[in-house]
């Protein structure tokens, strides 16, 4: 069976989620700093039996920092030098005290901070919206634009409004139907949310009570799910849902979210709107 080609690459999943990952471990790298803590352990405990052992077979005279596996050498001691030579301005640091954290980070520095990285960390939306959100700002979802730089499809015409080419720009925050969507939603939770860039717009938003700003960033993820599924709908049985219908999967997914995690929330002004919008 042949295997489709992935969505985000490795590197950019292992990437924190400030720095717009979904911050898993890179393994690889995990293992380098792993063994890179043997190398410290000759470089720094010289009476350890195993240390003394290596000093003996294989470092004899040389001086471990500029040491050359031999073509001999063990596949497992040809890792550790490999470590070695990866990690030495850790190792090999004055008075340096290596942990495989440390390493690890060395392999995989910091980037530049992404501005919607709180939507990512914000637990109370939904995962699998959340997720969508983490493709959609990272422009990362199959939509009609990037099928047709892969050679998949030939046309391009948004399935939803069928007046303009799709991308992720265009699909949830510039056509027609999207808006009346956000439009219907915006009338129910009496939020004027935006019609373009709500990615942003809710970044950007000052408000003063953060459980409201939690709860803006679940009904706007829950919105640009179900503009996706339509979406989906659309191009596998070729109807598309009115924005009515749109607006009422919204307001159930989201109010059976919320129910159970307004409870938190202690400004009373906040407390009123959710009461208006829940019940």
């Amino acid at each position: 069976m042949k295997e489709s080609p992935s969505l985000v690459s490795w590197e950019h999943i292992c990437k924190h989620l400030k720095q717009g990952g979904l911050g898993f471990k890179d393994l690889h790298c995990w293992n380098i700093a792993t063994i890179g803590k043997y190398a410290w352990w000759v470089a720094n405990k010289k009476d350890h039996l195993w240390v003394r052992w290596v000093h003996a077979i294989y470092i004899k005279q040389v001086q471990w920092q500029e040491y050359k596996p031999g073509i001999g050498s063990s596949w497992a001691w040809r890792k550790i030098c490999q470590a070695k030579d990866r990690l030495k301005h850790l190792i090999f640091s004055p008075g340096s005290d290596y942990s495989i954290k440390s390493g690890y980070v060395w392999l995989k520095p910091d980037s530049e901070k992404v501005p919607w990285y709180p939507w990512m960390l914000n637990k109370w939306i939904v995962p699998k919206h959340s997720f969508l959100c983490w493709l959609v700002a990272s422009e990362r979802l199959l939509t009609q634009d990037r099928l047709v730089k892969m050679g998949v499809i030939q046309q391009n015409v948004c399935y939803l409004c069928g007046l303009q080419e799709e991308s992720h720009q265009h699909l949830f925050f510039e056509c027609i139907y999207s808006m009346k969507c956000i439009q219907v939603v915006s009338a129910w939770c009496m939020v004027d949310l935006p019609h373009m860039e709500c990615i942003k717009w809710w970044t950007d938003w000052r408000q003063s009570s953060a459980c409201m700003k939690k709860i803006v960033a679940v009904i706007l993820a829950c919105s640009m799910y179900h503009i996706w599924y339509a979406r989906n709908t659309c191009m596998l049985e070729g109807y598309v849902h009115i924005p009515k219908r749109i607006g009422r999967c919204v307001k159930q997914d989201s109010i059976r979210r919320l129910k159970n995690l307004v409870i938190k929330c202690k400004n009373s002004r906040v407390l009123q709107w959710i009461d208006s919008i829940l019940y």
